[in-house]
């Protein structure tokens, strides 16, 4: 659906909410927001394999730099940040900067070697050890945030064709904030849990294509690292 259709639907399944209530051009505002919350809360765009290059004795980068709509990095479905040293390419896993203080006090000042974990702070990625010369480049994968939502020929979702099944969730967010804009709390509050129910299904409908292979590991090894 276009965001013409969309907001006809909206009209379509709500008629005492008429341009005379809230105008197109409210709805049109509120689309904006509702295709970047959509997009963030489910993760809808996202990017594989952005490379970077690798600069020995860096071990911060921006990821705004590799992409403007930057959002986040993608962890799921296998995703995330490896190396490549010119004979292959290897994991780096995600931490968080007090792990790094728990686990390796003196990581800031540590020489330079073999990146082993990472953590994200805003929209940069830190790595550690700190790359040293063998280290040619990082792949990572992103989630971006959604084009700009804002003309009425316009498809939601960077108009992604795998995704039209779900544009339906934006005439919901339309209802549930228009409920609460004209005073109907009650009806608002039963629109919103229906928006975040369809957001659920879109969840599970959506993930359950992306899903790999299940690793099990037996009880007591690391989560994350080398195990030997």
């Amino acid at each position: 659906m276009m965001m013409s259709d969309i907001i006809q639907r909206f009209r379509d399944e709500n008629p005492e909410i008429d341009q005379n209530v809230i105008p197109d051009a409210t709805l049109m505002s509120w689309l904006l927001i509702g295709d970047q919350e959509v997009c963030m809360d489910q993760r809808l765009i996202t990017i594989e394999n952005v490379s970077f290059a690798s600069v020995a004795g860096q071990n911060q980068y921006s990821l705004t730099a590799l992409n403007t709509l930057f959002f986040d990095i993608n962890e799921s479905y296998g995703g995330g940040l490896v190396y490549y040293n010119s004979s292959q390419y290897k994991r780096v896993y995600p931490v968080t900067k007090a792990w790094m203080d728990n686990n390796y006090s003196q990581w800031r000042t540590a020489q330079n070697g073999t990146p082993r974990w990472y953590y994200r702070q805003n929209n940069y990625i830190v790595v550690y050890p700190t790359p040293d010369t063998t280290i040619i480049n990082f792949e990572v994968d992103l989630v971006l945030l959604s084009n700009p939502f804002t003309q009425l020929n316009q498809v939601p979702y960077n108009a992604l064709p795998y995704l039209a099944p779900f544009h339906y969730a934006l005439v919901l967010y339309l209802q549930w904030r228009a409920k609460l804009k004209i005073g109907k709390d009650e009806e608002g509050k039963s629109a919103y849990a229906l928006y975040q129910t369809y957001l659920a299904w879109m969840r599970r409908t959506i993930q359950g294509g992306r899903q790999g292979p299940i690793e099990f590991r037996p009880q007591g090894l690391p989560s994350i690292g080398y195990q030997r």
